[in-house]
Parts: structure tokens; sequence; C-alpha cells
């Protein structure tokens, strides 16, 4: 009876062994292609390579920032029909690709040879090809790069003999400059510093850390952190914030230093939202505060990793509503809720709370966020009005025209509605970069 047991017993273990090898065998297996190793999240457009290079993008494409030789058009007009290129999955566009930047309406990209393609909007020069034409597909704009950054209408490069070269909005001075008369653009990119490791662009001042691990800042003084309170002084020359410093990051007007002690710093526009993260109720933080300790990595968007590789976030947003309207497969619809920029969608709070476990990397922008976890799996959430979280779906708007009297004459304008809701409050897996 025991030897009829025992050979129950070991068939039973046997047969257990082989439906769990068989299970494994067809299994569909994950590639080490589909792995995500980088992204981007601009303000309304996201991107990501997966680690057999290759760049994929999703979201607005208004200006073509998307850089798949299309634009989505727009009419001024609630009876004007349209075309919608804008992505609701990510897209592959090119490949051989390892450094990418997403800014305001356009995108910069490097390949393995260190060329830096840009594309999307520029009318500021932010595509750095020496003209203001928007371009619908990647362009290459220089040579030798290693490292790219982008944020409103501004992008910076730094190339492998450390330079760092910059163009689009020129945010050493005023949108306007009184002296010389003109507008602050570069068309093209220009040398603006040596010897630089990282360099971030904000709203308004770009900051540099050096191969030395000192901090310096250029552009809007008061979001320098060295306590001016002045409202539109500006440097053209590089100004020294800080010292003993690892790493930076930014959020859309707030700047973060980690120390090698792993201590994380912050200053800029506070706001209503604690956009600092440093516990201050304060509208703006001239100098760098203490926001949190045991860093062991920071992100531009406001989020920060601990040793235990959990994800960490502070501050908010609120909706973005760009004043044209978008429509769902049935044409127009006007009706729904009124909504405006000043409505909130998320509030993290002005101290860092924990968001995920098992985190890589990530990325925000003040519309958005992407985090890639320890398996190389993409997740985001946030604003999602042009299908910016890549999960096939974007939030529904429609425009209601209403006249009005100024000074006498009669106008027409057009006020704007959310019709359905696709944003995203937490975040979800992005399975579709396949």
């Amino acid at each position: 009876m025991k030897k009829v047991l025992l050979k129950i017993l070991f068939l039973s273990i046997f047969l257990s062994i082989l439906f769990i090898f068989v299970c494994c065998l067809l299994a569909p297996s994950r590639s080490n292609d589909d792995l995500v190793v980088r992204i981007a999240a601009g303000s309304t457009h996201s991107m990501a390579i997966k680690s057999d290079y290759s760049l994929w993008v999703w979201g607005e494409n208004t200006f073509g920032q998307l850089g798949n030789g299309k634009k989505t058009l727009y009419g001024q007009s609630y009876i004007t029909s349209f075309e919608n290129n804008d992505l609701y999955i990510p897209t592959k566009i090119l490949d051989g690709i390892v450094e990418i930047a997403a800014g305001d309406g356009f995108s910069l990209a490097v390949n393995k040879e260190g060329e830096l393609f840009s594309w999307g909007k520029n009318d500021i020069g932010q595509l750095g090809d020496g003209s203001y034409n928007e371009n619908t597909v990647p362009k290459i704009i220089l040579n030798n790069v290693v490292y790219v950054h982008a944020q409103r209408s501004t992008g910076i490069a730094i190339k492998d003999d450390g330079s760092l070269w910059m163009w689009g909005r020129d945010l050493r001075y005023l949108e306007w400059d009184d002296i010389a008369k003109k507008w602050s653009h570069l068309t093209l990119p220009v040398k603006i510093m040596d010897n630089v490791n990282k360099a971030l662009v904000g709203d308004s001042a770009i900051i540099v850390l050096t191969n030395e691990n000192n901090v310096y800042g250029l552009g809007l003084i008061r979001n320098l952190g060295i306590n001016e309170k002045a409202p539109n002084l500006r440097t053209t020359v590089p100004i020294f914030i800080l010292s003993e410093i690892e790493d930076i990051a930014t959020g859309f007007q707030t700047f973060y230093a980690l120390d090698f002690n792993s201590n994380l710093y912050g200053w800029g526009a506070n706001g209503d939202l604690g956009n600092v993260g440093s516990g201050s109720n304060e509208s703006w933080i001239f100098s760098p505060e203490f926001v949190s300790d045991n860093v062991k990595k920071v992100f531009c968007g406001n989020m920060f990793l601990k040793y235990d590789d959990s994800l960490w976030i502070w501050g908010g947003m609120r909706y973005l509503l760009f004043f044209r309207a978008t429509r769902d497969s049935q044409g127009f619809d006007v009706g729904g809720q009124i909504i405006n920029s000043n409505m909130l969608l998320l509030q993290y709070g002005n101290r860092p709370i924990r968001i995920m476990e098992s985190v890589l990397m990530a990325n925000g922008s003040n519309n958005h966020y992407l985090a890639v976890d320890n398996d190389f799996n993409l997740f985001s959430w946030g604003n999602n009005q042009f299908g910016e979280i890549g999960n096939g779906l974007a939030s529904i708007f429609g425009a209601k025209p209403y006249t009005y009297t100024y000074h006498g004459v009669e106008f027409v304008d057009y006020g704007y509605f959310l019709i359905q809701d696709n944003s995203v409050t937490s975040p979800i897996k992005v399975d579709n970069l396949k």
C-alpha cells in the first residue's frame, strides 16, 4: 500500500513539474526589444525609447510634433471640419535613437551617431534649423550630441566635448529685448557654456551641473535659488548656486538639487499646490529648501526615487484647456460642463507622497506623468486631452458660440466644454508599445 502511495505521489510531482514546464514553453515570452528604457513627457505629447533603440510617440500632433509627416488641422469655428491626426496609442517613427526630449509642441531625438533631430512647432525657432517653419518629420540640426532637454519653447543640447548649446526662446533675455530692440529668439543652436555634465530648461531659466558638481543658472534670477526677488531681473552669464551636487531636476517653474548625502533641495514657484515640495505654503521659494532625505534619483516633473525604488511625488496639476475644440467620432457635441485651466485635476500636496513601487525612472510635465518600473513596463497618468496617456482614449471637448459687445461692437466667441473626461488620476500600465 505504501509503495502504491509513493508511486502516486511521485507521479503527481512529475506531472506537476511537466505541466509547469509546458506552460512556460507555451506562454508568450517578452522580447528584450520590448523594454522601455527612455521616456519624455512634453506639454501634450509623449515619447519613449525601447531597448531596440526604436522611438515611439503619441499624443497631440497639431504642429507635427509626433514626427510622422502629418499634423492635426483644427478649425477656428465649431462648424469647421477638421482632420484629427493626434495619436492615442504609441506609434513607432524612428530607429537607432538613444536620447529624447519633448517640449511644448516640438520634439528632439539623438541617434547612435550623435546626430540631433528636431520636429514640430517652430514659431520662435525652437527647432533650431534656422527658420520659423514647422516641420512634421525629423530633421538633423546638430552633430556630436550626447544629451538633450526641452521645455516650453527652448531646446538645449550637450555635445561630447561638454559644451552646452541652446536655441528657441533665449531665456537669458526678456521675450522682447528693449536694448537690442528685437525678440529674444535663437533660430540656430548657440554655444553658451563649457564643462557641462547636465543641464535643464525651466519655464524662465536654465540650471547647469558642471563636471565639478557645481550648479549654475542663467535666465530669470529669482528662479535660481540665490534669494533674489526682483521679478524681471535676468542674467546672461552663469551664476553660481550650489556645490557638491550629484544631480539636478526641474518642474515647470521649480528646480531641484540632489547632494551626495541623498538629500534633495528645491526652490522656485510654489503656488497654491506646493510644487516645491518643502512643506511651505509660500507662493515662491527664493532659496533652496529641504525636500527629502534618502533620495536615490530625482526626476523632472516633481518626482524622486527612494532607495527601496518607491516613487514619490508632490505638487499637482490642473486641467490644461488649450483654446481649440475637439470632436468625437460623431462630430461636434456642444453639451457638457464648462472647463478652464483653473480646474484642479491632481493635488498631491506640499510634501512628497508615495505613489508607486519598484520604479526605475520617471518623467513629467505640467500636464501628465510617465514612469517605467523595474521590469521596464511603461505607466502614465494625468491630463489626456490629446491622447498623451497612450491608452487609446482622449478627453472630448466641444465649443458653443456666444456673442458679446465690446465698445459698442458685437463679437462672436466660443465657450469650451468638457464632454467626456478621459483623464487618468492614477498610474496605469501602457501595453501598446508593440
